[in-house]
Parts: C-alpha cells; sequence; structure tokens
C-alpha cells in the first residue's frame, strides 16, 4: 500500500540526515551542519513527520539568531571597551595634572604669603596663585563629568554582558527543553537529531541539562542528566522497538496472539511514532484487533457474571489463538454456576421448610454468585405463581369459611394444603375441617353398610354421629333423607325424649328412651341416653330428698320452739 511506501522514504531521508550530521565530524563541520538543517525542511514535508522536524529546525534558526545578536553585542562591547579605556586615560591624565597644579600652587603659597617679600614680586605670586585656583577648579568640575562618561560607558558593557549571558543561557534552556520535550513524546528519532545538533552548536561545559528544566519534566524524580544520557536512552528504546516487533512477528507467525498482541500494546506506548510499528502489517492487525475486541467483550461479560455468553465468547477466543488462559476462565464460571445452583437448591430446601427468611438469604446467594441464572427466573416465577395462588387461596378459603361450606373447603384440600404451607393458622383449621369430613364420610359409610343390610336403625345411628360433627354437610343431609322414611316412628320417639331431655323432664325422656329401646334393642342413642337420663333422675330426686329432709327438720324446730 502507498502508505508503507512513504514511511520507507520518509526513513531514507531520516537516515540521511543522521549520515550528514555524522561527516561533520570528518570534513567542514558547519558546511555539514547547514546541510542537516535545510534537509529537516525536506523531512517536514512528510505527514508522518508530523511538522517536529521543522520544529527542530526553527528552535536551531532561534539559537543561531541568538548566537548572531550575541555576536553584535560583543561588537558593541568591544567599542565600548576601548571607549571606556580612553576615558580612563583622560582621568588619570586630568588628576595627575591637577594634582601637579596643587602642588606648584601649595609650594608658591607657602613662598609668596610672607610680607616681607618685594611689592612687584609678591604682587606676581598672588596673580599666580589667584591663575592655580581657577585652573584648579575648573579641572576639578571637568573631572567630575569625565567619571560619569566613564561610568555610563561602564554600566553599558555591564549590561550587554548580561544581556549576552541571558541570551546564551536562555537559548540553551529553549533548546534543553526541546529536547525533553521530544524525548517524553518518544520521537526517538528527532530527540537523536536535536541531540547531534546541540552537542555542536554548544560548548562541552553545556551539555549538562538544567534541573529546572528537568523538574518540570520528572517533578517526582532526582534525575540527572546530560545529553549524552538522553541520547543514550533514545538509542536503547529504538533498539527495544526494533527487538519487540521482530518477537511480536514471531508469537503471531506460531499462533501465539495473545502473546503477540500483549507485546504490540507495550511497544505501541513506547514507539507508537516508530516507522516500524507504523508499518506492522494490516492483516495481522485487524486479527490482533480483532482478538482485542473479543477479549474486552469477554472481560465485560464476565463483570456482568452473564457466563453463558462467557462461554461463547471463549469460543471465538481459542478459534483466533492458541495461548489464551481459557482452561482458568472456564473453572472460574463453572465454579460461580455450581456454587448459584446449589445456593438455589438450599433456598428451595428453606422455603419448603418454612424458613422463609433463609429461603430469601440463599437466593441473594444464588443472584450474586449468577445472577442471569435461569434456574432463578423460573424459581422466582414459581414462587411468584405460588404467592398468586396463595392470595387466591386465602381469599376462596375465608369466603368458603364464612359460608360454612367445609364440603367445598375439604375437596380443594390439596390447593388449599399447598398454599398455606406458610400460614399456620389456615392451614391448622384445614387439617380440621378435613379430619371432621373424613369421619363423616366414614360415618356415612358405615351407614351404607347397615342399610344394605337392611339394618336401617343402625345405619341411622351412625348417621347420627355424623351429624354431632357437622349437621349442616350436604352429603349427611342427603343421606338422613333418604334413610328417614324407614326409621321416622323411632327418630320421632328419639326426637321426643331429646326434647323432654332438654327442658328437664327426665322422667318423661326416660319413658320416650325405652320406647324408642322397644323398636330397637341395640341402640347405642338408646342405651346412652337411658344411661344419661336416669343419672339426671336419681340426682333430682336425691336433691328433692335431701330437701324433704330439710324441710321436716326446719318443721320439727318449729314444733319445738312453740312447745
Amino acid at each position: 500500500s502507498p502508505i508503507p511506501v512513504k514511511i520507507f522514504e520518509y526513513n531514507e531521508e531520516i537516515e540521511e540526515v543522521f549520515q550528514i550530521l555524522a561527516l561533520h565530524k570528518l570534513g567542514d563541520r558547519t558546511k555539514s551542519i547547514v546541510d542537516a538543517w535545510e534537509k529537516l525542511s525536506d523531512l517536514a514535508e512528510y505527514e508522518e513527520d508530523e511538522n517536529i522536524s521543522l520544529i527542530i529546525a526553527n528552535t536551531i534558526s532561534d539559537v543561531w539568531r541568538v548566537k548572531k545578536e550575541n555576536r553584535n553585542l560583543n561588537f558593541s562591547k568591544e567599542e565600548l571597551e576601548q571607549l571606556e579605556r580612553y576615558q580612563q586615560r583622560v582621568i588619570a591624565n586630568r588628576k595627575s595634572n591637577l594634582m601637579n597644579k596643587l602642588e606648584r600652587r601649595s609650594e608658591l603659597e607657602s613662598r609668596g604669603g610672607s610680607k616681607k617679600s618685594g611689592g612687584a614680586t609678591g604682587g606676581a605670586n598672588k596673580e599666580i596663585i589667584a591663575s592655580l585656583k581657577e585652573e584648579t577648579n575648573q579641572m576639578s568640575s571637568e573631572g567630575q563629568f569625565r567619571v560619569l562618561d566613564l561610568a555610563k560607558t561602564t554600566s553599558k558593557i555591564a549590561g550587554l554582558e548580561t544581556q549576552s549571558i541571558t541570551n546564551a543561557v536562555e537559548a540553551k534552556l529553549i533548546f534543553q527543553s526541546q529536547i525533553l520535550s521530544l524525548f517524553m513524546q518518544r520521537s526517538f528519532k528527532h530527540c537523536l537529531i536535536a541531540c547531534n545538533f546541540y552537542r555542536y552548536i554548544f560548548s562541552g561545559s553545556a551539555q549538562r541539562l538544567d534541573k529546572k528544566i528537568l523538574k518540570e519534566f520528572f517533578p517526582d524524580s532526582n534525575f540527572v542528566a546530560t545529553v549524552n544520557s538522553v541520547e543514550q536512552l533514545s538509542l536503547n528504546a529504538l533498539s527495544d522497538i526494533k527487538t519487540s516487533m521482530i518477537a511480536i512477528d514471531n508469537a503471531y507467525l506460531s499462533n501465539q496472539k495473545v502473546t503477540a498482541l500483549r507485546r504490540l500494546q507495550e511497544t505501541f506506548f513506547l514507539g507508537e511514532r516508530n516507522s516500524s510499528v507504523k508499518v506492522f502489517d494490516l492483516e495481522k492487525k485487524q486479527q490482533l484487533l480483532q482478538l482485542y475486541r473479543e477479549m474486552e467483550a469477554t472481560q465485560q461479560l464476565a463483570d456482568l457474571k452473564d457466563y453463558d455468553a462467557v462461554e461463547l465468547s471463549l469460543g471465538k477466543i481459542t478459534s483466533l489463538t492458541s495461548d489464551f488462559p481459557d482452561r482458568s476462565v472456564l473453572s472460574y464460571v463453572k465454579a460461580n454456576k455450581r456454587a448459584s445452583n446449589i445456593a438455589l437448591m438450599s433456598a428451595q430446601q428453606q422455603i419448603i421448610n418454612g424458613e422463609g427468611e433463609k429461603g430469601r438469604i440463599y437466593l441473594e446467594d444464588a443472584i450474586r454468585f449468577w445472577p442471569l441464572n435461569p434456574a432463578v427466573d423460573e424459581f422466582t416465577s414459581q414462587m411468584n405463581r405460588e404467592v398468586n395462588l396463595t392470595f387466591k387461596a386465602t381469599e376462596n378459603f375465608d369466603n368458603l369459611l364464612k359460608r360454612k361450606n367445609y364440603r367445598e373447603i375439604y375437596d380443594r384440600s390439596m390447593e388449599f394444603g399447598l398454599a398455606f404451607s406458610q400460614d399456620p393458622e389456615r392451614a391448622a383449621r384445614l387439617k380440621e375441617i378435613s379430619q371432621n369430613l373424613l369421619r363423616i364420610d366414614g360415618l356415612i359409610v358405615q351407614s351404607d353398610e347397615f342399610l344394605a343390610q337392611e339394618n336401617s336403625f343402625a345405619a341411622w345411628e351412625f348417621l347420627d354421629q355424623a351429624a354431632n360433627i357437622d349437621p349442616d354437610d350436604p352429603l349427611l343431609n342427603r343421606a338422613q333423607s333418604k334413610l328417614a322414611p324407614k326409621v321416622a316412628l323411632y327418630v320421632n320417639v328419639i326426637d321426643q325424649a331429646q326434647s323432654a331431655e332438654r327442658k328437664g323432664f327426665y322422667s318423661k325422656s326416660l319413658v320416650k328412651y325405652l320406647q324408642a329401646q322397644d323398636q330397637y334393642p341395640a341402640s347405642r342413642i338408646c342405651r346412652i341416653g337411658i344411661e344419661r337420663v336416669s343419672n339426671a333422675l336419681l340426682k333430682t330426686i336425691a336433691t328433692s330428698s335431701k330437701l324433704e329432709n330439710e324441710i321436716s327438720k326446719i318443721e320439727n324446730k318449729t314444733s319445738l320452739k312453740d312447745l
């Protein structure tokens, strides 16, 4: 494809720059450096360069401009220094002349100040002394101005020196910052180019990188570096990138694509701008990208605990490479599935045992291990159905109980039994109703058996026992209606006996029970009724006798009092 061709051409251009820089040690250094600098503009025309070469060229141009400016400053400084030396000589001469005149003046004053001197000679000395004073004052004033001029010149020289030093330091720091910036951007070949230019432009004493610049790039490190050390690190990085790309190709060819992918990620982080990384085969990149996406999707599915989807994704990954640790992933998946199923079974068992709270805890564990467990959905759906059934069953049971429709409750005892597993009160009531109706049905069956033997009285007595349990039972009422014509007289007498007993007419009740017993001597109802009424009658008689005795005693006491 055209992109690799461009990259190869670009690499050839960079190698040519390195060759030109290497020649400056052998021949005309300045010409080699200028040629290399001009070549940077050609490199910047390639898209792969990303205008980095142009940035280096501009930095070098700025440094050269600063150096030229410093040379101009040096010329100005030399001119000022010549002026300074001249001013110093003028001031020195003026000072010497002034000292001579002061000495002559002092000598004249010492000799001509006496009044004893001749008049003409004394007057001449006074004029000379006055003239010397005036010249001395003029020379003193002029000397002050000369000193000021010298101070201004010296100050200008110091300013030029400071500016020259500042410019040099600033240019050096800018270039060092550019070198470190290229290194941190992992543009290692450009960093090497910048190091070569720096080494030529700046003297050997400026090869150590400034601490302030280092702190900006490595704030948490005490790293001490020089241009040579940065150059060596860049060379090592380029060597590592080359070695890694060879290892990536070998791993890919041996179908160890996970290893190739991880190595490529590491190498890309180090050398994303390197041509050997950029020209890596496109088909291989696409295969590794597909593998990366599948692994990323599997990781996301594992985080979501969608283990069925994880297993499907593992199948795709193993079809792409041979070095993916699918066994450990499958073990993890199976372990969580097994734990979820065991927790779900425990939840079901606890709910069956009536331990709803423990069941809820186990259910939460099952969901935590495998939220998308289909058995959990089935279990919760079943629980919802049972809850709905329980609600409906409770409502129906209460309505039937209110209407005393025990027979329908008994017929639906299985449904109500399942629904009331968590309702002990209704379950106990259901059990009581079921037991009562079982007894009624048993007595009806026995009654039918005696009726088949044409023993209507015995059949009736079994129905009478059932009536004591639930007189409103529909099956019992039908059986009684069917049998009533055959035992009408017997039942009528029994009813009279029971009615008299309830009213306390025990004698009459006893007579009726005896009459009914005459119709059916084996009557259980009559036998029990006779015993019960006889005991009640005996208690009544005993109570009456005791009352009569008390009355008799009272009457006897009253008679004795009268006597």
